[in-house]
């Protein structure tokens, strides 16, 4: 048996890793397969130069990878690790180990001092391996479902809302909202127009129906929730589920009834075009506390997300 770890090559590993990431998620029940296009869309992404890539190769056969990212906007030097998977025959053989090694020691060299990886919490092996190598649980996040059979009706009458198009103006209103709602919380970077717009322009390329809505309270901007629904993912998982994808209030509107107006008004539009489950994910300890107001609006925990973080040896 021979295992060799080396860096992802694009002119010769892209179909090996498509198959590779498709076996190795395969008992995710929620894994939408990729395409070797979903792949090519990613490389013409604005975070493509942060991404490095890693490979497995077992008797020249690809049979895991890895990914890093080293975000030039952070300047508190941690760099996050995620996407380790093995398919299922080459398990247990190494690999995972030597890849999250890889990815440490690459990030190392880069100058980074902590690296953050997520886990799926059905996904044992991911934390019994993490563990092993050092990682410790940092925060915990929740996906959370609500079946659409009964919306809520809106008591917040005093919120006006209205539907944004993809004009430069509207995408522009919506980097602002975003930066602003989000400043104070974990893992907060400025996100830029570019990535805004390409963002927008890969939901449209993968048909995914999305829309955002903006709240005004008074005549004054107040928040934003963006929605929508994918397709592949209702084909792959056979029921018509819907997303709430971001929802964010500016702090000196908060508890005012803004979120639980975009809310209901996005559950509604989901119902309206015939879904019949919406789904989201929220940080369990964010400043604003957003899961409880999800559990008071009827959503569920359904499955957790733990962020795992380490040292790196310099």
């Amino acid at each position: 048996m021979s295992l060799q770890i080396r860096e992802f090559d694009w002119n010769r590993d892209v179909e090996g890793w498509v198959a590779m990431r498709n076996l190795a998620w395969v008992k995710d029940p929620e894994h939408i397969p990729a395409t070797v296009e979903d792949l090519r869309k990613d490389e013409r992404s604005p975070w493509s130069k942060d991404v490095a890539r890693f490979v497995a190769e077992l008797d020249s056969r690809l049979v895991g990878g890895v990914m890093t990212e080293i975000d030039v906007k952070r300047t508190d030097r941690k760099a996050f690790m995620f996407g380790l998977g093995v398919i299922p025959e080459a398990r247990r053989k190494g690999a995972a180990t030597a890849l999250a090694r890889q990815a440490m020691q690459y990030l190392a060299g880069k100058g980074m001092e902590r690296v953050e990886s997520p886990v799926l919490t059905l996904m044992p092996g991911g934390t019994e391996l993490l563990t092993r190598l050092g990682f410790v649980p940092v925060r915990w996040f929740s996906r959370m479902w609500r079946s659409l059979g009964e919306v809520p009706g809106d008591l917040g009458k005093r919120v006006g809302l209205a539907l944004l198009d993809e004009s430069e103006t509207s995408i522009t209103l919506l980097v602002r909202l975003n930066n602003e709602a989000f400043s104070e919380h974990y893992n907060y970077r400025p996100t830029t127009v570019e990535e805004m717009s390409y963002m927008l322009s890969r939901l449209r390329q993968d048909k995914v129906e999305s829309k955002a809505i903006v709240a005004r309270v008074g005549g004054e901007l107040a928040g934003f929730l963006g929605f929508g629904i994918d397709p592949r993912e209702i084909a792959q998982r056979g029921k018509k589920v819907g997303w709430l994808y971001q929802l964010g209030v500016l702090k000196p509107f908060r508890g005012k009834g803004v979120a639980t107006s975009l809310i209901i008004a996005a559950m509604n539009w989901l119902k309206s075009k015939g879904m019949v489950e919406v789904e989201l994910n929220v940080d369990d300890t964010n400043p604003t506390r957003a899961i409880r107001l999800y559990e008071r609006l009827g959503f569920t925990v359904a499955r957790k997300i733990v962020h795992f973080l380490r040292r790196l040896d310099r």
